[in-house]
Formats: structure tokens, C-alpha cells, sequence
């Protein structure tokens, strides 16, 4: 008897042991009852619920717990599903709303991350937001935002030159005007695409470019590779998308104005003879510092002729040096530059003289100097060497 109730006992305490057990599961894991409305709002009185418009939801780690729902919504609004969905797990799929624009939902505390994802053609769209389980209560309003009207906006860049030419490849970058700046706008190929990247675009050997898919909004092209030999006047040009109408664009760049001019290698003296063989290099001044000019990657180099004489060609309207890196044979290096100056009187201006003094006796040329040392000190390297060995000699004699 006394074993019977002992067992009796231990088997009620351990039913009342798995009563409370269930009770504070229920209390704690228990799902809370929900309903999220979707309306969109004209004004302060007039509200319209959004009908047969689905969200997608995730239930955040718990690590968004300590964050507010505004922190959450801008530290994942930009975002695609599928990077939330690896940090967070998969989303899941609510039902459509009925016609009061409200869903109901059974769901355990916690805090959730919703997006839209109708496929309804409704004038509004629901803006993303967040909530917490049970914080915010049996009733979630969403907001809903002006859906952008989608539009197959097309634009035709046609560049060209002062006279009617077409320009090829000439680079340019798309950028559209939103409420954050100036963004590049993204692409994929030569259409508009959200999940695409920004590029640069290159006119065709037409010398147009053509985008097209573009939404509604502000555009500009910006003008970031100009052709070599033409100048950049306008370097935005903007335009503004309001429907499907193609909006052509024509940019103009102007031909870079440019001059001649004429140099003539002499002797100095009395007698003036012209000089053949010197080699100078076109240079211009940045700041404190002479920069070769180039032409087709190279530098600007000029050899003067029989006649002494050599010309500079097409060199836009500026100041220039001449920088002499070899003189004639028998002659000795300009100890300076040679500033001259590009304009429209320039290539019908007299030649300019550039007269080299001959070596002097006596003075030996830079080279001849370096050759002269190291002759002198290879001598006395041999004599110590030869020296040192003689007298190692001696003493072991």
C-alpha cells in the first residue's frame, strides 16, 4: 500500500510537472495573431485599401532585436531578397489582402523585415517596413508609396563636330538625378536596368549613342573621353524623360585651333652657318616643370635639316618650349629653352633663329671630360695595384 502511493504521488507531481511545462511553452513560443493593412493615403481623410497585394516577410536574427524599425528599414531597403534572405533565412510568402487591404497573420515574438510583392497593376506599392512581435500590437498599418509609372523612355546622342562631321568614340558616362545626388545610372548593354552597373558609353561610327528601357526622371550625359584635337565647350548635357518618345540630343564639340611655326639652326659668329643634326624636343611648363608634348604616344622631337630648318605643325594655341637634347657635331648644348608661342599669326611669323656657340679650344666636351677621368683613374688603379704587388714581392724576397 505504502508502495502504491508513492508511485501514485510520483506520477501526479509528474503530471503537474508537464502541465506547467506546457503552460510557460504556450506563454513563451505561443504565435500572436496579427493584422497588417495596406492602404495608401491621398490626403489626411481619404484612405484606400490596397487589394490583392501579397508581402514578402522575414523574421530577423536576433541581433536586430536592440535596433529601432527606422535603423532596420535603411540598413536593409537596399538590398536584394537574396542577401537578406543568407543572413536571416528565407522569406515567406504572405496571402494576398482582401478588399478591407488586410492580411492576417499568425506569428511568434520576434522582429520582421516585410517587402511588397504584388503582382496587381496598382497605383501605389507598399514602401518596405519593419515590426516587432508583440511590441507593436494585434495591428500593423504599412505605408505605401506612388508607384513610378513605367515607361520604355529612349534617348539618341549624336555628336558631332562644328561642321557637320560625326565623332567616334567619344566616351561618355549616363548619370540620373535622384533625391540622394547625381547617381550613375545603371546598365545592362544599352538599356536601363536597376540590377545593372554603370558604364562607359562610346559613340558608334555614326557617332550616336542609344539608351533605352529609361523610367521617368531627370538624365544628364557627361562628356568624360573627348577626341584628341577637339575642345569640350558643354560638358553636361541634360535631358528629361516624361514618356516613350525617343528625345534626341545633339552635342557639338569645336575643333581645336591650331597653328605652325618655323625654327632655323645656325652657327653663331660673323658668318652664320646653317647647322644640321639638332635634335630638340617640344616641351610645355607645369608648374616649375618642363612635360614632353606627344604625338601618337610619343614625344615631340624635331631634328633640324641641311638647311638648319624644322617646323613645329598642329599644336593647339599655347605656350611652348624647345628643349635642345642634341646638339651639332662640333657644337655645344643651348644652356636653356626656347620659349615660342602658338597663335593665328604664328606660322606666317619669320622664322626664329636658334644660334649654337662652337666648342672652344681647349675646353673639351662633356664627354670627353668623362672619358678623360676614367682614363686617369683607371691608370692610377693599375699604378697602386702594380705597386702593392711589387713591394709583396720584395719582402718575400
Amino acid at each position: 500500500m505504502r508502495k502504491f502511493t508513492k508511485n501514485f504521488i510520483s506520477i501526479v507531481m509528474s503530471f503537474i510537472l508537464l502541465l506547467n511545462i506546457g503552460l510557460i511553452s504556450k506563454t513563451v513560443f505561443a504565435s500572436e495573431p496579427l493584422d497588417i493593412y495596406i492602404y495608401s493615403q491621398k490626403d489626411d481623410y481619404e484612405k484606400h485599401p490596397i487589394v490583392k497585394t501579397k508581402l514578402k516577410v522575414w523574421k530577423l536574427k536576433d541581433g536586430y532585436a536592440s535596433k529601432n524599425k527606422i535603423e532596420i528599414v535603411e540598413e536593409l531597403k537596399d538590398l536584394k531578397d537574396e542577401d537578406i534572405s543568407n543572413e536571416n533565412g528565407n522569406y515567406f510568402e504572405t496571402p494576398k489582402s482582401d478588399n478591407d487591404g488586410r492580411i492576417t497573420l499568425s506569428l511568434e515574438p520576434g522582429t520582421y523585415y516585410v517587402r511588397g510583392d504584388s503582382d496587381a497593376t496598382e497605383e501605389y506599392e507598399v514602401a518596405p517596413f519593419a515590426f516587432k512581435v508583440p511590441d507593436d500590437g494585434n495591428f500593423i498599418y504599412s505605408k505605401t508609396i506612388k508607384k513610378t509609372p513605367a515607361l520604355d523612355g529612349k534617348v539618341r546622342l549624336y555628336k558631332v563636330s562644328e561642321d557637320g562631321k560625326t565623332l567616334e568614340n567619344v566616351g561618355f558616362k549616363l548619370f540620373m538625378r535622384t533625391a540622394d545626388g547625381d547617381v550613375e545610372a545603371p546598365l545592362n548593354g544599352n538599356s536601363y536596368d536597376k540590377d545593372g552597373a554603370p558604364r562607359t558609353l562610346y559613340t558608334d561610327s555614326t557617332g550616336q549613342i542609344f539608351i533605352d528601357k529609361l523610367p521617368a526622371g531627370d538624365y544628364f550625359f557627361r562628356e568624360v573621353e573627348p577626341l584628341s584635337g577637339y575642345t569640350v565647350d558643354k560638358t553636361d548635357t541634360t535631358f528629361t524623360v516624361v514618356d516613350e518618345t525617343e528625345i534626341p540630343l545633339r552635342v557639338i564639340n569645336k575643333k581645336t585651333e591650331t597653328g605652325d611655326k618655323l625654327f632655323v639652326k645656325v652657327s653663331s659668329g660673323k658668318d652664320p652657318q646653317f647647322l644640321e643634326g639638332a635634335t630638340f624636343k617640344v616641351m610645355v611648363k607645369e608648374g616649375d616643370k618642363f612635360v614632353p608634348v606627344k604625338r601618337d604616344g610619343q614625344d615631340y622631337v624635331l631634328v633640324s635639316g641641311k638647311n638648319g630648318g624644322f617646323k613645329v605643325e598642329n599644336l593647339p594655341y599655347g605656350t611652348y618650349y624647345l628643349v635642345e637634347t642634341k646638339a651639332p657635331n662640333g657644337y655645344s648644348l643651348l644652356s636653356g629653352s626656347v620659349e615660342f608661342k602658338i597663335d593665328g599669326t604664328s606660322k606666317d611669323n619669320e622664322a626664329t633663329i636658334i644660334k649654337n656657340e662652337p666648342f672652344k679650344p681647349g675646353i673639351p666636351k662633356t664627354g670627353d671630360i668623362l672619358f678623360l677621368l676614367m682614363t686617369v683613374g683607371g691608370l692610377v688603379i693599375f699604378a697602386t695595384g702594380y705597386f702593392i704587388s711589387k713591394k709583396g714581392k720584395s719582402k718575400q724576397n
